[in-house]
């Protein structure tokens, strides 16, 4: 799960694995440039192969099914980041977090507080998290400032439903940018890619 210093892990794919990735984020020295912690099932769906394997995976150990199973995980994936977060996080570059059910306000919340020390992250991956509305509000200090370094981020299907959370997010970046905002000696920089994929209303990228 970790070679050369970046931690990696499809959840679907590895279950068996993630008891291991879990321990390792939480004893990781500084300077893991990537953590990938991901479900691959939501964005392979069209690929046979793919889900043909994670079926047989699935036969043999169970995996993650279920809301409340994928919901316990999420809960571990956070708490072991939130572990890892402050400043051995400091030069974390890509973040993957893709496909985990992060639904519960205290999950959020934790997330939010873990991400807030990232501040060279530069590519954020929160596709296909069920975030929703509420929660993309709760982590809008996190993303819209709370990052300086981030660039690319992806808010991909995540049940948002209004455009509300999205615009103060890029408020709050953009505030950031005109008063040349500096988090932890790091100017905030512009979002240059946002993927709002699967939410037709709001287009699906773009920067400020």
């Amino acid at each position: 799960a970790l070679e050369k210093g970046c931690l990696a892990v499809d959840v679907d794919l590895q279950p068996g694995l993630v008891d291991v990735a879990l321990a390792l984020l939480k004893e990781a020295p500084a300077g893991v440039p990537q953590i990938m912690i991901y479900a691959g099932t939501p964005v392979s769906l069209d690929d046979p192969a793919y889900l043909s394997k994670v079926q047989a995976v699935r036969r043999r150990s169970g995996g993650f099914e279920g809301r409340a199973a994928q919901e316990a995980l999420a809960v571990r994936v956070v708490g072991a980041l939130s572990s890892y977060a402050g400043w051995r996080a400091s030069q974390l570059a890509l973040l993957d977090l893709t496909g985990m059910r992060i639904t519960r306000p205290d999950t959020v919340q934790r997330l939010s507080s873990a991400l807030s020390s990232c501040s060279c992250l530069a590519r954020l991956s929160l596709s296909h998290c069920r975030l929703g509305d509420q929660g993309l509000t709760a982590l809008a200090p996190a993303l819209g400032a709370g990052m300086p370094a981030l660039s690319c981020l992806s808010l991909a299907y995540n049940l948002l439903e209004s455009s509300t959370p999205v615009r103060k997010l890029l408020q709050r970046r953009t505030g950031a940018l005109r008063r040349r905002t500096v988090v932890r000696g790091v100017a905030v920089g512009p979002l240059a890619v946002l993927d709002l994929s699967g939410h037709p209303r709001f287009g699906s990228g773009g920067g400020e």
